[in-house]
């Protein structure tokens, strides 16, 4: 192996050993030090800066705008709510430490986004669907076996009781007890009445367990970091999965 290849294998090991390590951390407390991101970064752009400057790969602007762009497109994320802090950071270190395909990956579908942290954040995001599906099979096996969805959210829309049976589910109050992969789904009125509440809460976790009803219908509180790890290998092994969708769909249409 060259010395080019030396150091995209480098780059590709660090990134692969941060980010199992920060999805484990994600996964199993909803928590993940800043010493991962203030080793796993500068490490990263050190890599990255040595292939420029030995080999002029990647290009200088190349790397620099998409940094920008990651950085910017983190912050929105998080500032929008949509994720926390440590997901924007994943993302920053990702641009730094591993901004083009390795030249030794070859995806199966050939396709993906030259900048690869975005195709990176589209496998993510898509995969993250899969809880749309885990979701609704818990709620078909939970209507099957027990009966009413919705009993005491008769003043819902149906709009918002679909909303319910693709996002949140059904689970014994003491599930939520210490664990922080669950949040609430719902609010309660002051005349006792339910309702459903699909406000995002990432990195909020603590919520009274008094007064929950027997049970309680829930969200996860997804680990974006695992999104992104799988999203990852996913662009090494397979490409771009948003990309190979809009192009099967486009194939389609004609």
């Amino acid at each position: 192996m060259n010395s080019s290849l030396s150091l995209e294998a480098a780059s590709l090991t660090l990134t692969l050993a941060f980010l199992g390590y920060a999805s484990w951390r994600d996964w199993k407390v909803r928590e993940v030090s800043d010493r991962v991101w203030l080793a796993y970064g500068p490490l990263g752009g050190l890599l990255t800066a040595l292939r420029i400057l030995l080999y002029g790969r990647p290009e200088p602007f190349f790397w620099l705008s998409g940094l920008a762009l990651s950085a910017a497109v983190g912050l929105a994320l998080y500032y929008a709510g949509f994720w926390g802090g440590a997901d924007s950071k994943a993302l920053i270190c990702l641009a730094l430490s591993l901004p083009d395909m390795p030249s030794f990956c070859h995806p199966l579908l050939g396709l993906y986004i030259l900048f690869i942290p975005f195709t990176v954040l589209f496998n993510g995001l898509l995969l993250s669907l899969t809880v749309v599906a885990y979701s609704a099979l818990r709620n078909l096996w939970y209507r099957v076996r027990v009966g009413s969805l919705f009993q005491g959210f008769e003043g819902e829309t149906l709009g918002r009781k679909i909303l319910a049976f693709l996002l949140a589910f059904k689970v014994g109050r003491e599930r939520l007890a210490g664990n922080p992969s669950l949040t609430p789904a719902e609010s309660f009125k002051p005349n006792g009445g339910r309702r459903f509440n699909f406000r995002l809460r990432v990195g909020e976790d603590s919520f009274s367990l008094e007064g929950l009803p027997e049970e309680v219908w829930v969200t996860f509180q997804l680990p974006i970091l695992l999104f992104i790890t799988a999203g990852l290998l996913a662009a090494l092994l397979v490409g771009d999965l948003v990309l190979a969708l809009i192009a099967w769909l486009l194939g389609l249409l004609a």
